[in-house]
């Protein structure tokens, strides 16, 4: 799964002032506290449990029956799937991971989505009268100069576009011999480094050559700052993110704020250009 970082406010539905939202006091006091779990949204139930500290899981299920099955105690990924039975589609959870007006979402294959749990939220918590609730993406790009003074640089994948110099070339190399660009947008090329091996050297040439005006790359670079494997984009902007590799809940818990707290810097740079004094953490 990968933990997705997203500020987190009301805005006045008439001025578009912003204020903060509290979720962590709304999910205990009004869902977990008053063992208010679940909530129907069209045709299913989104459920949320407190697992440690700021996490949190949230289950989406088509059967009434396993709502109150699970409403009893948190329980594990394995678990869930073992109530599940052979029908898996009957429910997979999310998980929530809060900080301040910044949330981490990591969503399983069949868990909620980040619109369903701004439902949850709607539904189930007293958002102040006048307000819309809204979960932002947090999204950073980097400079080449950013991404030349990473300290490791993985898999890296560059697209070109039809337009770019490269393209014709690149096409011919693989061995077409007519080229109709009505039918293309582009090609991605992965660059793929055996295990743990840092691939700067290759990656900081690809960089410097790259046409600005056609071609975007995504790699996965570690900053000093972060100190963990990240993807970044060049030439657009991707969500503040991180791939997860736990399973059980508290394990799941504490992935999470190792995330959050190695790439804090990241967050509040984000957080601070995007929303100035407006959102803390």
């Amino acid at each position: 799964m990968k933990l997705s970082f997203n500020a987190i406010y009301g805005k006045n539905k008439r001025t578009g002032k912003i204020v903060p939202i509290n979720l962590i006091e709304l999910l205990s006091e009004q869902v977990i506290s008053s063992k208010n779990h679940s909530q129907k949204i069209d045709d299913y139930y989104v459920f949320a449990h407190h697992i440690i500290g700021e996490s949190f899981l949230i289950t989406k299920t088509f059967d009434s029956d396993l709502v109150k099955r699970i409403n009893r105690k948190t329980l594990s990924i394995e678990e869930i799937k073992a109530s599940l039975g052979s029908d898996e589609s009957l429910g997979f959870p999310s998980f929530l991971f809060i900080k301040g007006n910044v949330i981490g979402f990591a969503k399983s294959f069949h868990g909620p989505s980040i619109r369903e749990l701004a439902a949850y939220i709607n539904a189930k918590c007293n958002i102040p009268e006048g307000y819309n609730l809204v979960i932002e993406p947090l999204m950073r790009d980097i400079t080449k100069d950013d991404a030349l003074n990473m300290n490791f640089i993985g898999r890296t994948t560059v697209r070109v576009e039809s337009a770019s110099r490269l393209f014709d070339p690149l096409l011919r190399a693989l061995g077409a011999q007519s080229i109709d660009e009505e039918l293309l947008e582009g090609l991605e090329i992965t660059i793929k480094p055996k295990r743990l091996r840092n691939i700067k050297g290759v990656a900081k040439d690809i960089i410097s050559n790259i046409d600005e005006q056609h071609e975007s790359i995504l790699l996965k670079g570690r900053e000093e700052s972060a100190d963990m494997l990240t993807d970044f984009y060049l030439s657009n902007k991707g969500q503040i993110s991180s791939n997860l590799h736990r399973s059980k809940n508290e394990d799941l818990a504490l992935e999470m704020t190792t995330c959050y707290i190695k790439m804090k810097p990241i967050i509040v740079q984000c957080l601070k250009d995007t929303f100035g004094d407006d959102l803390t953490i």
